[in-house]
Formats: C-alpha cells, structure tokens, sequence
C-alpha cells in the first residue's frame, strides 16, 4: 500500500550504496539527484516523478544488487508516496506490462552508469522466456483436459439418462404383461347343482354303511 511521507528541505530520501527497500512517488514538492560530495546536481524530480524502482525490482545482472545507485535529497518541503518492495512485487504479478516498463527503465538507467551485466541479464531473460513458454504449454494442456473431462462428462450424463429411460420402459412393459396375465387367466367356475347332489349322495352313503 502506497505511504504518504513528508520531507524536509535537506532531508535525504535515500543515498547511494543503501539497501532498497522501497520505492517512491513524488506527490508534491522538488527533489535533487546529488553526487555524493552533496554539491554537484545531476538531475532535479519534481511531481509525478518515480525513483528508487531499481534496487527494489531484482534486475538480474544488477552489480549494485539491492543497493541504492543515487544520492537523492528533499530541495524543500516535499510530499512522497512510499512503495514497499513486497507490496511493489505483488502489484506488479497482476500487470506484467507495467513490471516489464520498470525493468526496462531501471536497466536504461543501470547502462547508464555501466552497472547492468548483459551477459547475466540475456541469460536470465532467456530463462524466463522458456519459463513462460512451458506455462503456455501447460496451461494448454490443461485446457485441453479440461475440455476432455467435460465432454466425457456430458457423455457419460447422455447415456446414464438413455439407461434410466430403458429401464422406465422395461418396468412399464412388465407391468403391462403382468396385468395382461391376469386378466387372461380361467376363472375358477362353480360347481354344478348336480356335482352337489352327487356329493350330498355319497355323504349319506358313507354314513349308513
């Protein structure tokens, strides 16, 4: 988060050779950019004016490493907005444009004073270019997973709701032909008044004897 500080006439906000830990933003006010015997001006910063982004972005191939590179100090009273370098970085991951305008303009001013190690530097360029190739890549493959998985999945919906249908179907076709059974089975038929009389006959027989 960005922190409002006020300097004095004098004051020094950084000098060369500290350790970087922040960056800022001239808000309102004048600042000198000084040698380091205070008394030569190199460049004067005036509202809207960024420094401090070079020791803190971890340019590689940096020969000052973390360090501050300028001598920089308050012409009057001035108002500067502060950027930690942890809330700088985590800024930055979401608008890799605005990271890559800063590197570019720290390594301009890096080759100014003969600080920046091409060699190092290419080579670590070159590593994260194939960094990000092999994200790509990754991150094709997973949407091509992705997209796999969901068409196996629609797939696999399609023919579990073709199987509950069948088997709707069966259950009805075998209510149909169990009512079917009952209705065509015989009737258990009375007997007949004569079948009675017989029987009634042979009750009596059988008794008398």
């Amino acid at each position: 988060m960005l922190i409002l500080q006020v300097f004095s006439p004098g004051d020094y906000i950084c000098r060369k050779g500290d350790v970087g830990k922040e960056m800022y933003i001239v808000k309102r006010g004048k600042l000198q950019v000084v040698s380091d015997d205070g008394y030569t001006i190199l460049a004067t910063l005036g509202a809207g004016s960024v420094f401090g982004e070079v020791s803190v972005l971890d340019i590689a191939g940096n020969r000052t490493g973390n360090r501050r590179t300028a001598n920089v100090r308050s012409l009057g009273y001035s108002d500067l907005f502060c950027l930690a370098k942890d809330d700088l970085l985590i800024a930055l991951a979401d608008y890799p444009e605005a990271k890559a305008t800063l590197i570019e303009r720290g390594c301009q001013l890096l080759r100014k004073d003969g600080l920046l190690d091409e060699d190092q530097f290419q080579k670590a360029r070159e590593s994260q270019d194939s960094m990000f190739d092999s994200l790509k890549r990754l991150e094709e493959a997973v949407e091509a997973l992705q997209t796999r998985l969901a068409r196996l999945v629609a797939e696999f919906a399609a023919s579990h709701a073709k199987l509950k249908q069948r088997l709707t179907r069966m259950e009805i076709r075998e209510k149909e032909i169990k009512s079917n059974d009952q209705k065509n089975s015989p009737l258990r038929r009375p007997r007949s008044l004569e079948s009675k009389k017989m029987t009634a006959s042979e009750d009596i027989r059988h008794k008398t004897m």
